[in-house]
């Protein structure tokens, strides 16, 4: 699942050491990757708010291998309506996994696409009333984009060069403008996401060598930020998602601990250094995040999955930020049934009452995913019916 294959492959493995079956646990990938006889909805894997009326997501609309075709979702403030967003010539595959929009007539999409099994970088441009390709340089081995964010008139994009489909070395894109240009070569395995406050301020995160990655962009190269680990013997450290505002940034992710559980993840970078939050977790032995969006310095929300030990399937989490401390939400969830699992995989928050996550939902006995999205208006979670698009 590109953007969660790290996390899928912790859970997997924890869940084998521990002996546990989660309905969950791999169907999301699997069923897709198999296909299905019902109509697919597709996924969303990132989202854009610049109010609670103005949002863009991007993700694919599912088929035989769960990403074949490009899709994005917009919402006006009371439904969400398919955008036809144009695949890149020859292109038998592809997805978007991030989305940045400055305004609602200016975002920048990225992801990658798969032609003759040669993987190759994706962005997309939204005009406020189309979407157009952006011509990307590729660089050595084939780049996969998870991440993006625009201030201005210029925009970062990360993600990894793949090596037979795993990530091998981090890489960062610059867009000035007019161009994109590949960034010299950064540390770590891979970049997962990105924030940009201004065109020479930005923050990317992800994982090195089991252990957390953050980077800072100040408009010549990246420099590593130095950040902690978990204590305790922590593995398959990884950050997924990172919000900064001008006073800070907030970062989220995962670890398996020494008890075989796998348990959020939460840092803070104050302006100068980065420090671990504690971060709680839903009952059961797995709990990821995935995405963070933060309106203020007392407001951040951050989303994700985890196994429910009642039900023994994977469904919606939450965590929200006051300022002091993280403290768990309960997003909705679909009542599709068979039910398999449901992902939410990024968020944004306009306002500290007003945010928009988005994901999939995986159910049925042939796994059929069907895109989903939800609304906070302060005060609780609401799902937001998403349309199907045209096969």
């Amino acid at each position: 699942m590109r953007r969660a294959r790290r996390a899928l492959t912790a859970v997997w493995s924890i869940l084998t050491v521990a002996g546990v079956t989660v309905a969950g646990g791999m169907a999301s990938a699997s069923a897709g990757a198999a296909g299905a006889a019902a109509p697919l909805g597709g996924r969303l894997l990132g989202v854009s708010c610049t109010s609670a009326t103005a949002c863009m997501a991007v993700g694919s609309a599912g088929g035989p291998n769960f990403n074949a075709d490009l899709l994005a979702d917009r919402w006006n403030g009371a439904t969400w309506s398919v955008v036809p967003v144009p695949k890149p010539p020859h292109a038998k595959s592809g997805d978007l996994a991030s989305i940045s929009c400055t305004a609602p007539t200016a975002c920048m999409a990225v992801g990658n696409y798969q032609t003759k099994r040669v993987f190759k970088p994706l962005a997309e441009r939204w005009n406020g009333t189309t979407w157009s390709l952006v011509p990307m340089p590729q660089g050595g081995f084939a780049p996969d984009l998870f991440g993006v964010s625009c201030a201005t008139n210029s925009c970062a994009a990360v993600g990894c060069y793949i090596d037979v489909d795993r990530c091998h070395h981090s890489v960062a894109y610059e867009w000035n403008g007019t161009a994109w240009r590949l960034q010299p070569a950064t540390a770590g395995i891979e970049l997962d996401a990105v924030s940009c406050t201004a065109p020479s301020a930005c923050m990317a995160v992800g994982n090195r060598n089991n252990g957390t990655l953050t980077e800072r962009w100040i408009g010549q190269k990246w420099f590593v930020a130095r950040s902690p680990n978990p204590p305790k013997n922590g593995t398959l450290i990884a950050l997924a998602g990172v919000s900064c505002l001008a006073t800070g940034c907030e970062a989220v992710g995962s670890y398996t601990t020494n008890r075989n559980r796998v348990v959020t993840l939460a840092l803070r970078w104050n302006g100068h250094a980065w420090s671990i939050q504690k971060s709680p977790n839903p009952p059961g032995p797995v709990s990821q995040v995935f995405g963070v969006s933060c309106s203020a310095s007392s407001a951040c929300t951050a989303v994700g999955s985890y196994y429910d030990n009642n039900t023994g399937q994977k469904v919606t989490t939450a965590l929200r930020w006051n300022g002091t401390a993280w403290a768990v939400q309960a997003p909705a969830n679909p009542h599709t049934k068979p039910f398999v699992s449901v992902m939410l995989s990024g968020v944004s928050c306009p306002a500290a009452a007003s945010c928009t996550t988005v994901g999939n939902n995986v159910f049925g006995s042939q796994g059929a995913s069907r895109a989903l999205a939800e609304g906070w208006n302060g005060i609780g979670w609401a799902i937001e019916p998403t349309p199907a698009p045209a096969h």
